[in-house]
């Protein structure tokens, strides 16, 4: 009588159907001069595929919470940057075109200065003055005096009296 081992290999080599992994009949041999190169690597596919269906991760709430609120504090974080950097953009623009409007006053002031200061007539100015008695001043008619602030004076307030 053969031995129960050897039985098994036996059937198993004329045995065609698929075994199954994790079952607990023995796992028969089978000649690898006989297998179809192809065959041997779709069956480790397939059965890297069973493996990682039955061995895959699944995730607790907490975890599905957590990376929620990560991805939308990506997003908020983002969609603020986004924000920041538009108002920025148009922070800028607005600028560039006040800068240009305060260069057009600037040349407009300009000519208006030009144009008002070459309309005037010096010459006819003093002689209408020295027509109505108007003359220069003598030294004596002169007064100096020191205040703190040059720039502002209040009518005969601080004037000396001298």
């Amino acid at each position: 009588m053969p031995d129960t081992r050897q039985r098994r290999k036996s059937a198993g080599s004329n045995n065609r159907q698929p075994y199954i992994r994790n079952n607990l009949a023995v796992q028969p041999e089978i000649e690898h001069e006989q297998q179809d190169p192809l065959k041997v690597l779709n069956r480790r596919v397939e059965s890297r595929v069973e493996e990682n269906r039955l061995g895959g991760k699944i995730y607790t709430g907490r975890q599905i919470l957590i990376a929620a609120l990560a991805l939308a504090l990506i997003l908020l974080t983002g969609s603020f940057f986004l924000m920041q950097s538009l108002d920025l953009r148009a922070n800028k623009m607005e600028a560039a075109r006040l800068e240009k409007e305060y260069q057009e006053i600037v040349q407009d002031n300009a000519l208006l200065k030009n144009s008002c200061e070459s309309n005037i007539d010096y010459s006819g100015i003093y002689e209408f003055a020295l027509l109505r008695g108007m003359s220069a001043p003598e030294k004596q008619q002169i007064l100096t005096y020191k205040r703190s602030n040059p720039e502002y004076v209040s009518k005969n307030g601080e004037i000396p009296n001298e």
